[in-house]
C-alpha cells in the first residue's frame, strides 16, 4: 500500500460517504438487533444462556477468554467482540463486571495498536492484502479520505476494528494520530457491555 491522499479517483468521495452513511444506519439498527435479540434471548434461554457462558467461563478462566478476545482484536477475523461480552454479561463475571469489562475495553484498544504495528511492518511482503481479502478496497480508501475519523468510526461502529487498524498501519498512519483515534474504541466496548448486560438481565 502506499501512504498519502493523492491518486483517488472522482469516484471514491461518493462511496466512502457511501460506507459513512451506510454504517451510521447500520450502527443504530445493530444496536437494536442486538439489544432486542440478547433482551429476547433472556426471556427464553436464560437458564441455557447462562449454563453455556459459565462453562465458557470455568473451562477458559478470564485469563483464557481475555487472550481469545485480544487475539480477535489484534488478528483480522469475523468474530465480534460482543461474543466475549455476552459471555460476561452471561456468566459469574456479570456480578462484578466493572473491572473484567475495563480490562477487556483496554485488550480491545491494545490489540487495534498490535494491528496497527503487523500493517505497518508486514505491509512491504504483501500479507496485509491478502489478510484484509475483500475488505482491502473500502478500508484504504476510507483512510485515505478521513484519516484519524476513520478511526474513530471503526472504534464505534460495527466496522472491522482490526480491518481499519491493519490499514492505518500499512498506509503509515503515524502512531499518535492512530492513538488519538483508538481513544473511542474503550467506551464502545464499555458502553455496549452496559447495553446487552442490561437487556439480558431484563432491566
Amino acid at each position: 500500500m502506499a501512504s498519502g491522499n493523492s491518486g483517488e479517483s472522482p469516484e471514491v468521495q461518493p462511496q466512502v460517504q457511501t460506507i459513512l452513511r451506510r454504517e451510521l444506519w447500520l450502527t443504530l439498527l445493530f444496536l437494536v438487533v442486538l439489544i432486542t435479540l440478547v433482551a429476547l434471548a433472556g426471556v427464553f434461554f436464560r437458564a441455557e444462556i447462562t449454563a453455556f457462558a459459565n462453562w465458557v467461563y470455568h473451562r477458559l478462566g478470564f485469563v483464557g477468554l481475555s487472550v481469545f478476545f485480544f487475539l480477535s482484536e489484534a488478528l483480522v477475523t469475523p468474530l465480534p467482540p460482543d461474543i466475549t461480552l455476552m459471555i460476561v454479561a452471561g456468566s459469574e463475571l456479570r456480578e462484578s463486571w466493572l473491572l473484567p469489562v475495563l480490562f477487556l475495553s483496554f485488550l480491545s484498544t491494545l490489540g487495534g495498536h498490535v494491528g496497527w504495528l503487523l500493517g505497518l511492518k508486514l505491509d512491504h511482503t504483501g500479507l496485509v492484502r491478502r489478510m484484509l481479502g475483500r475488505h482491502h478496497g473500502w478500508s484504504v480508501e476510507l483512510m485515505r479520505s478521513y484519516g484519524v475519523w476513520a478511526i474513530v468510526l471503526a472504534a464505534l461502529t460495527p466496522l472491522p476494528w482490526s480491518v481499519t487498524s491493519w490499514t492505518a498501519g500499512a498506509l503509515h498512519m503515524p502512531w499518535r494520530s492512530y492513538l488519538l483515534g483508538s481513544l473511542a474504541r474503550a467506551p464502545r466496548i464499555i458502553l455496549y457491555y452496559v447495553f446487552i448486560h442490561a437487556a439480558f438481565q431484563g432491566l
